[in-house]
């Protein structure tokens, strides 16, 4: 069996995307690994159309809007791989997709006392598939002001609730940046966003209570490889 496995993708920051995947047991017996990306629209464009060697197992691409080879902000990006043999037969397609959440930061407004409209939001969200029903979330720390918790939202894309009604996981620790979410459908398309909740400072006590929360990107994984 040559088929590669565990394609994934995820932005690394807000100019690079990288693709990973794994090559199978006999990897002396491929000649080439070929990834494809295109990105999804009204016209489908072809992205990268790259052969490898049987020792990669990572491509980095960049992520510029005015790069006709590049990743472009914003839109679903559809990834496949595969591997030939020495005698030319090539293996079966796995296929993975992902959208590129590049949305512009909000922008900060500064009054005469602060407002909670100034806290961050977690930034570069990025997930990976550890297997058929579990992933990894990743998240770039807030360092200022300090972060009473973060929160993952995450739910299957399939059943369309609104994002109140989506599944939670709180890391123990405030300062963890990274969440291992199992129990997941196999074969599934989930959303994932990351959010951190501040406490209200003392500037905000007379127009609010508690914690403000703070949402950051909107990310997709599929959960499973798709063989055909």
């Amino acid at each position: 069996q040559l088929t590669p496995s565990n394609l994934t993708a995820y932005v690394v920051n807000s100019h690079t995307l990288s693709v990973t995947w794994d090559l199978p047991s006999n990897v002396n017996a491929i000649n080439k690994i070929y990834i494809t990306v295109i990105e999804l629209g009204r016209t489908n464009r072809t992205i990268q159309a790259q052969e490898f060697d049987n020792t990669i197992k990572k491509l980095d691409i960049q992520i510029d809007s005015n790069d006709p080879f590049g990743i472009h902000p914003n839109r679903t990006i559809h990834f496949s791989a595969r591997c030939s043999d020495r005698n030319g037969q090539n293996s079966s397609i796995i296929e993975y997709q992902l959208y590129v959440n590049m949305l512009t930061p909000p922008k900060t407004y500064y009054a005469q006392v602060p407002r909670s409209s100034t806290h961050p939001s977690p930034r570069d969200i990025r997930v990976v598939r550890i297997n058929d029903t579990t992933i990894q979330v990743f998240w770039l720390p807030i360092y200022h002001p300090p972060v009473e918790r973060y929160i993952v939202h995450y739910n299957d894309k399939a059943e369309n609730k609104p994002e109140n009604q989506w599944a939670l996981y709180s890391p123990s620790h405030p300062s963890t940046t990274t969440a291992t979410i199992s129990g997941l459908k196999p074969d599934a398309m989930y959303n994932v966003r990351v959010s951190a909740e501040f406490s209200a400072n003392i500037y905000e006590r007379y127009n609010s209570s508690g914690t403000e929360r703070r949402e950051g990107d909107l990310s997709e994984i599929h959960v499973a490889d798709i063989y055909h």
